[in-house]
């Protein structure tokens, strides 16, 4: 896979995450700015462009664009490395605001179970300081995202 096509995935992965429980929190939009200035995970991207095509998305599809992430995580081929950098960049944004929804839960979930390479025994020694969280979305396990697209607002973004 194209490095480009990881990044994008996975900032359409960060922005998910941050707008499933339907309030996209200024703090959680700091953090993704961070990351997209700071991190080479995002090393080449037009945060502005990237920001925006996200969330009118997501505004436009509502869960149909949460199905299309997970349809084109299923499609791609990601190294192990890859995949636990997915995790590191959602569990960073589930964290941001200082809330964990269940919704976010419920898509981490989704995306544990989308990855080949991830197991619970490389969680615990990947991802020690986020086992707790990793091992909590296995509740979810027979729930449905329940997606609010209508709160979701654009106002915070371009700070």
């Amino acid at each position: 896979m194209k490095p480009i096509e990881f990044k994008k995935i996975l900032f359409k992965g960060a922005f998910t995450v941050a707008a499933c429980d339907g309030d996209i929190d200024e703090t959680e939009i700091a953090a993704l700015k961070e990351m997209m200035q700071h991190s080479l995970y995002f090393e080449g991207l037009d945060y502005d462009v990237e920001i925006h095509n996200a969330f009118r998305d997501i505004k436009t599809n509502g869960e149909k664009a949460v199905q299309g992430f997970f349809a084109s995580l299923q499609n791609m081929t990601l190294t192990e490395l890859q995949e636990f950098q997915l995790l590191e960049v959602l569990i960073k944004l589930i964290e941001a605001d200082g809330h964990i929804a269940e919704n976010e839960l419920h898509f981490l979930y989704n995306v544990k179970i989308s990855l080949k390479h991830v197991t619970e025994a490389k969680i615990v020694s990947k991802l020690p300081k986020s086992l707790n969280l990793l091992l909590q979305t296995s509740q979810f396990a027979n729930y449905s995202l329940n997606l609010d697209t209508e709160s979701i607002k654009l106002s915070d973004l371009n700070k």
